[in-house]
């Protein structure tokens, strides 16, 4: 298979079932905090935020307390579901956690974008 075989013509067509089952094969072998918020964002996006979350509270919370990428995560999913406040305060967990620079101006911004829509 090529790459352009491999990629959907848009974010759309993007077969996010498969994707999720992936990560879940994945997981059986290498169950990785990342395998693991990935798989979760994966479902989000095939079966919505709150089977998302479901698998993002799964995950031990000593393994991803300073990760940035998790709590940006669980923020995306929570604001999905309506949750603002909660959305708010991950977002601020994350950019608390030190990211890169150019992590921590992505969730500054998009930290803006919720707060301006709650």
């Amino acid at each position: 298979m090529s790459c352009k075989q491999a990629m959907a013509a848009s974010a759309a067509e993007t077969d996010w079932s498969q994707i999720a089952e992936l990560y879940r094969m994945l997981e059986a072998i290498a169950p990785t905090p990342a395998v693991k918020v990935n798989r979760a964002v994966a479902v989000a996006e095939a079966h919505g935020a709150f089977a998302g979350l479901v698998l993002l509270d799964a995950i031990a919370p000593a393994d991803v307390e300073h990760w940035h990428l998790y709590w940006s995560a669980r923020g995306e999913l929570l604001y999905r579901t309506g949750d603002c406040e909660r959305a708010l305060a991950a977002l601020d967990r994350a950019i608390s956690c030190q990211p890169n620079d150019s992590d921590r101006r992505f969730l500054e911004r998009r930290r803006g974008e919720m707060a301006g829509g709650a």
